[in-house]
């Protein structure tokens, strides 16, 4: 700043000695002053700079903030909906979803109307429709007879308690006799046993030449291997039907001395359920393409040999016959590389398929309505619609609100509408279809208006709704048409549940094996679920079946005409008989073959003797 001020300072020499000391010292002070202004507007600039710095960072952290509130939000709702899954109930009914939202208050929850208080069913001994129920007291509302009903078809062995030496020992010789009988009743089980079966077939010398033939045995499933076609159905049936691995099968059989690996156990089942199995498969395929009214699902499955990154996820799908179909049920999976709509063009577009499917909101679904030119018609699902409501009520909390409060809120309306839907239309599943029809129209159709009207009332701009229950609304808005389907058909369902129930088998046995490890195992797997769950729809033994197909299938691997799959089917005379018989056969060891005959007292003389 002196610098600048130089020519000043310079002139000064022309000025008298007092001025220019003077002037001097203004000069000395100017620069001082400048200096500090400088200094002065540098930290202000530097503050400035600071500020919005601290300005542009606060901004972040409030995003950020934001964002975890958000996210916070998200995975407790996630954790609400888990812990429902995993310990809740898993009605969807609105007094469902309340008992198990306010499962520590429910005893005094006014909204739950088929609810007893504990007080009232430990001083009410009628009354079995509390939360606590005693055996005795809810016996007295069985009906007459239903034990022996429910016994009916399990075979029966007698025995009786009479030890003729004790009695006597007792009560004397002579002393007693039988006044009556006092029956007891059990369930006994057999462990299952597995036991090498030794077969003999002669070799003869036929003819003067001794000509040698060896006697055929046709039960061989496999030359040179031990599998047999009780042995395959029961580890196909252990594992597709009742969801347990083929490690835990050969540790199992190992316990019990039957060393048999899981490997070939997987080569057992890849080659017959292929070989055998494919042509039935086929045949169900064909058969569900001819309804015109089917139910379609997918779900995922992990296959780690597939050719893409690990942990691609590929899909299942399910096809079946409708609910309200009048004949035989088919189910089928079909595996799938991905979830794209080419699946669903190639079962149905490429096979020329006429009629409607229920499905959920998938976009594929209405992909394929358009290209079908009119010929499929994609249905909606009040299950799927239903299933926000829900989500939307239990992740809200509920035990902070009064019972007029929960009853106002627009979930729990929206359940009761939709649970008005259900009440009506249940109960006409068995009429027949023009009854069905009629009586929808009249019984059905108002509830669902009235639905769709509340819907249609409510403002979602409103600040007190929830992002889930928005979700929902929306949802059922944009499927209206398609949920509005059932009023109109009488052959269409009101959901899709009937296809989501067949899938459950499956995904119990995936949570325990977790994955398949090739593509050709998921087709494998695809063929069995196929068989067993077509088997279970049409209230038939799966075990039996498998072990029907695996006998019967290796006499017609050479046949050109097909026209015994029709015997193959679940549903065929053919096969019932066969499953009566085996059944028979199976229990004939442990059950009582001839009319009981009760023991007499025995004589003195008798005793003697």
């Amino acid at each position: 700043m002196r610098k600048e001020l130089q020519p000043l300072y310079d002139s000064l020499d022309i000025i008298p000695e007092e001025l220019r000391s003077a002037l001097r010292a203004v000069l000395n002070d100017y620069s001082d002053l400048r200096d500090l202004s400088g200094e002065r507007e540098r930290i202000s600039t530097e503050m400035a700079i600071q500020f919005a710095e601290m300005k542009m960072h606060l901004a972040g952290v409030e995003r950020e903030n934001e964002f975890l509130k958000k996210e916070n939000l998200r995975l407790t709702e996630q954790l609400n909906l888990r812990k429902k899954d995993l310990f809740g109930r898993s009605s969807e009914k609105t007094s469902g979803i309340i008992r198990s939202v306010l499962a520590d208050e429910v005893a005094e929850d006014p909204l739950s109307e088929d609810l007893v208080p504990v007080e009232k069913v430990e001083n009410d001994s009628s009354n079995c429709n509390g939360l606590v129920k005693r055996n005795s007291e809810c016996r007295k509302d069985r009906k007459k007879g239903k034990r022996k009903k429910d016994l009916s078809g399990v075979p029966k062995k007698t025995e009786f308690l009479l030890d003729v030496d004790e009695l006597n020992r007792i009560y004397g010789e002579g002393n007693w006799r039988i006044y009556n009988w006092t029956k007891y009743e059990e369930y006994m089980s057999i462990p299952c046993t597995t036991y090498l079966k030794v077969t003999y077939a002669p070799v003869l010398s036929v003819g003067l030449e001794h000509c040698l033939f060896r006697h055929p045995y046709k039960e061989k499933l496999l030359q040179g291997s031990l599998v047999s076609a009780s042995i395959l159905a029961e580890i196909m049936y252990n594992k597709f039907v009742m969801g347990l691995p083929l490690y835990r099968q050969e540790q199992d059989m190992l316990r019990n001395g039957i060393l048999l690996s899981r490997q070939d156990m997987v080569n057992w089942i890849t080659r017959f359920a292929l070989d055998l199995f494919g042509p039935v498969y086929d045949r169900l395929v064909f058969l569900l393409r001819l309804c015109r009214y089917n139910q379609v699902d997918e779900t995922t499955l992990e296959v780690i040999m597939d050719g893409r990154k690990a942990g691609s996820k590929s899909f299942m799908w399910v096809h079946t016959t409708n609910e309200l179909f009048d004949g035989n049920p088919i189910v089928v999976f079909d595996y799938e590389l991905t979830r794209s709509a080419d699946h669903l063009r190639d079962f149905y577009l490429k096979n020329s398929y006429r009629g409607a499917i229920t499905s959920d909101a998938y976009a594929a679904y209405g992909l394929l309505e358009k290209e079908s030119d009119g010929d499929i018609t994609s249905t909606g699902c009040f299950m799927h619609c239903r299933r926000r409501f829900v989500n939307a009520i239990i992740v809200r909390d509920l035990k902070t609100l009064k019972p007029e409060q929960i009853k106002n809120l627009p979930e729990y309306k929206s359940q009761v509408l939709i649970d008005a839907i259900y009440n009506a239309d249940t109960p006409l599943k068995k009429l027949p279809a023009q009854e069905r029809l009629e009586r929808r129209n009249t019984e059905v159709r108002p509830n669902v208006d009235a639905f769709f009207d509340y819907l249609h009332s409510l403002d979602l701009n409103d600040p007190s709704y929830s992002d889930r229950l928005r979700d929902a609304v929306s949802y059922s808005l944009n499927q209206e048409t398609r949920l509005r389907m059932f009023l109109e058909d009488a052959s269409i369902p009101a959901d899709n549940g009937n296809c989501e129930r067949k899938l459950k088998s499956y995904i119990t046995g995936r949570n325990n094996w977790l994955f398949s490890y090739s593509l050709t195992g998921a087709e494998v797997m695809a063929i069995i679920f196929t068989l067993v769950e077509t088997a279970k729809a049409n209230q038939v033994h799966p075990y039996y079946y498998l072990m029907y197909l695996l006998k019967k299938m290796p006499g017609h691997m050479e046949d050109t005409c097909f026209d015994f799959l029709d015997d193959m089917m679940p549903w065929s005379e053919a096969y019932r008989a066969y499953e009566k018989i085996s059944k028979e056969e199976t229990f004939r060891n442990c059950s009582d073959q001839e009319p009981v005959i009760f023991p007499k007292t025995p004589r003195k003389k008798n005793q003697a003797s």
